[in-house]
């Protein structure tokens, strides 16, 4: 056992405790032993049958996908590094019960961790980041209706650490949170569902954002996400497009077409987009949609019978 606490210490770059009354900021080194085994890939969440699918970065044919908790429509998909291990893991969000539900790694299994908010509205969306840059993940939520982050520094139950606004013009907005700027603290963003508009800041604070940008042209159901795509330190941002069944990917904040597309899960049933480092285990052959629906329990619609 010796070794795997040794690749364990090597993967997650020997990070030392933090003083809760004041963590320092540590940043990430660029191709040193922070550095993760796997760059991060992209997935999606089916409330039908709580399960996750997760796009295997290397090849089509080996793809994850793992069952966690009970199906529930109302389940809103997040994932993070909850214990750091270096081993991004999943949660689920019930804004009914303002209560999330982790688990260390990428597969089927109870949660290793519940944690309840206080009095939250039901439109609140989760959002989960590394907020202290002590080397692991913290939740959140975004309450639409106030226009207001709250976040938690904390795994108890309970009220959370801060809560601030981004200062944006008004209209309808989803969240993400990310690295923008690679000092090994992350920031929050909003997305502008009418005019496809991203809006990042840095700092955990009422105030403007850092960078405003376009990415593709408004759509109603698109959902945006953030993650490392070109692994060097720093969170790009994303759209993903349940109808098509496509991911648009951006490293760079401007205005101008994405880096990467690419086109993933069941376009006739509606998921939840995911971005998580590839762990690289349990790997399930589920190159095709049939199989992949097929091992989700799902019908087509377009197949079903009165």
């Amino acid at each position: 056992m010796k070794w795997i606490l040794r690749l364990r210490q090597l993967i997650s770059g020997f990070r030392r405790e933090k003083s809760l009354s004041a963590p320092p900021v540590e940043t990430p080194e660029v191709g040193g032993s922070y550095r993760y085994l796997w760059p991060y890939t992209v997935g999606v969440f089916y409330p039908e049958k709580s399960v996750f699918l997760i796009r295997n970065p290397v090849t089509d044919i080996s793809h994850r996908l793992f069952e966690f908790a009970y199906p529930a429509a109302h389940w809103l998909p997040v994932t993070g590094h909850w214990d750091g291990s270096g081993i991004m893991g999943c949660g689920l969000y019930d804004p009914l019960a303002q209560l999330f539900l982790l688990r260390n790694r990428d597969d089927s299994g109870y949660p290793d961790r519940h944690i309840r908010l206080g009095a939250m509205r039901v439109e609140c969306l989760p959002i989960a980041g590394d907020w202290l840059g002590e080397g692991r993940d913290r939740v959140g939520v975004y309450d639409p209706v106030e226009s207001t982050f709250f976040l938690k520094t904390d795994d108890l139950d309970g009220s959370v650490s801060c809560r601030f606004s981004l200062e944006v013009p008004p209209g309808r907005y989803l969240p993400l949170s990310g690295d923008w700027d690679g000092d090994g603290r992350d920031g929050v963003g909003l997305y502008a569902i009418e005019t496809a508009t991203f809006y990042l800041r840095n700092a955990l604070s009422t105030g403007q954002a850092d960078h405003v940008f376009c990415l593709g042209t408004p759509k109603h159901d698109v959902w945006p996400l953030a993650g490392d795509w070109d692994d060097d330190g720093c969170d790009g941002v994303g759209c993903y497009d349940p109808n098509a069944g496509l991911f648009t990917l951006k490293d760079r904040f401007a205005t101008e077409a994405a880096e990467q597309t690419i086109r993933f899960g069941l376009t006739h049933f509606k998921g939840l987009p995911l971005a998580i480092r590839w762990n690289g285990w349990g790997f399930s052959h589920i190159k095709s949609d049939e199989i992949m629906a097929d091992r989700l329990g799902l019908i087509n619609p377009a197949t079903q019978t009165s």
